[in-house]
């Protein structure tokens, strides 16, 4: 009879769980924008990050400042292009805590920018794929001697949301 009840209570638990765990499905067209951004072989690829100053006494200080340079230069290529209207499209792909993905395009279509936010991997994210049409692209640097450049841009949308890449 204890080993019944144990076995009703362990089905109903499993049921409960199955319907609670189950995946919220991407749109259509999300789906299709995320295959065709992921498949895309002229996207610019950066590394994650390392935008701030790199500790020199960090485990991996010479990695990560090689990584930063090459940023660097890939976010000025990025920027020069933009300046002549040219069509360019850049990304990065940042692991999560809880082990989801998130990766950011920043794309310009002969000066029209759209920045991608794609937590449509990150299962604590929302699951969802949002778009930022932007204006008034501009670089910065982090330090004084511009070794560390990054991209901002301004949001159409109503807030108006300044994005840095």
């Amino acid at each position: 009879m204890r080993s019944i009840v144990v076995s009703v209570f362990l089905c109903a638990g499993l049921t409960a769980f199955a319907q609670t765990s189950e995946r919220a499905q991407l749109p259509a067209d999300e789906l299709e924008l995320r295959t065709q951004l992921e498949s895309d072989k002229s996207m610019i690829q950066l590394t994650c990050g390392l935008l701030m100053p790199i500790d020199p006494k960090e485990m991996y200080a010479k990695e990560g400042t090689v990584q930063q340079a090459e940023n660097t230069r890939l976010r000025r290529k990025f920027f020069e292009a933009v300046t002549k209207y040219d069509s360019i499209r850049a990304a990065y792909t940042c692991g999560t805590d809880e082990g989801g993905t998130i990766k950011k395009y920043l794309l310009s279509e002969r000066g029209k920018l759209t920045f991608v936010d794609d937590y449509s991997r990150d299962p604590f994210g929302g699951l969802r794929i949002t778009l930022y049409d932007c204006w008034n692209l501009a670089m910065g640097a982090h330090h004084a001697d511009g070794k560390v450049v990054f991209l901002s841009c301004t949001s159409t949308n109503p807030d108006r949301r300044k994005i840095i890449f």
